[in-house]
């Protein structure tokens, strides 16, 4: 089912299933819980939607000529164990087919976000990342074909045409605290994608995204260093300034996106978002030019504020000493830049 969504970064979403297991302390007052809850569902019982794969050609369709933004699977994580890796290759090969429409997926499980979309080579030919899941890709695409009969040969062009990383398929993880940050963030600096962005929502404590110790570049691995994730910048650690300065690898994997939010529901068990850590990380981003979004204060906040939105979301209700939090931009596509 697509759905209109009232998240403000997306436009539609579309599940391919629902259930999930709770893996950090971002995932304790989970909104997909209260929805299986309320319909007497048991969460942890992870089930599919196969017509999710028609929803997404139906909604490219509808859209036409225009484009719009789809959060895919918001009820659950893609990368969860139950969702095997034919099912995920058959949901990026739609997604290559789909062009018109840009996909965003978030998970917090980051190990497997980034073996999967790695793609290292297992045959010993050497081939490329990205080689295997495209062959798959291919030939997964033949099912298809009735969907785009305006492509002759529709395994020819998801195997040579579309670019990888799927220049319409932006990858996320999850970092509610400095610790998760700590672990997810390099997972997602190794994962090929046109845009990786960081999702700080709900956002339970200060986090630095500037500064990485847990990275380096592949040819520098064990070698220590710091890595700042916002600009890309990557330098040895030698103790000398001057020579960090000038040894320093510019243009390394960076995050485009940061998306900030304070965690919302009904009632006053939802924990609150201090506004000097929203403020802190949007400061980190306008320093490195990366875009930021800065979603909604959350439930706690709003209380507090008497804000008649209970997730804190709409700028109107919003104290003017808050202005410097109103900001809410996109980051641009790999292919774009």
């Amino acid at each position: 089912m697509v759905n209109i969504t009232t998240i403000s970064w997306t436009d539609f979403t579309i599940n391919f299933g629902g259930g999930c297991k709770k893996v950090s302390e971002g995932c304790d007052n989970c909104y997909s819980e209260r929805g299986d809850r309320r319909w007497g569902r048991d969460f942890t019982v992870v089930r599919r939607r196969p017509q999710a794969f028609a929803d997404m050609f139906a909604l490219s369709r509808k859209i036409g000529d225009g484009h719009a933004k789809v959060f895919l699977n918001s009820m659950t994580d893609t990368f969860h164990p139950f969702y095997d890796d034919d099912y995920i290759a058959e949901l990026l090969t739609v997604a290559a087919l789909t062009p018109n429409l840009t996909y965003q997926i978030l998970t917090k499980r980051y190990s497997r976000l980034r073996t999967f979309l790695t793609d290292a080579c297992r045959c010993k030919g050497g081939h490329q990342p990205g080689v295997h899941l495209k062959s798959k890709m291919a030939d997964i695409a033949r099912k298809y074909a009735r969907k785009r009969p305006d492509l002759d040969n529709i395994s020819h062009h998801v195997y040579f045409d579309v670019p990888y990383p799927l220049p319409n398929v932006w990858f996320g993880v999850s970092a509610e605290t400095q610790y998760w940050a700590d672990r997810r963030i390099p997972s997602l600096l190794s994962t090929p994608a046109a845009v990786r962005f960081v999702s700080a929502e709900p956002l339970l404590g200060p986090i630095h995204l500037n500064m990485c110790n847990y990275w380096a570049p592949p040819h520098m691995e064990g070698f220590p260093g710091a890595h700042n994730p916002l600009t890309g910048e990557w330098w040895p650690a030698v103790g000398n300034a001057e020579e960090e300065y000038a040894n320093r690898v510019t243009d390394q994997p960076r995050i485009d996106w940061v998306i900030v939010g304070g965690e919302s529901g009904f009632g006053d068990s939802y924990r609150p978002m201090d506004l000097t850590w929203a403020r802190d990380v949007v400061a980190q981003c306008q320093e490195a030019g990366t875009a930021v979004f800065v979603k909604q204060l959350g439930t706690a906040q709003a209380q507090r504020l008497g804000l008649a939105d209970f997730k804190g979301e709409k700028w109107g209700q919003w104290p003017s000493d808050l202005d410097d939090l109103r900001i809410r931009q996109f980051p641009t596509p790999l292919l774009n830049r």
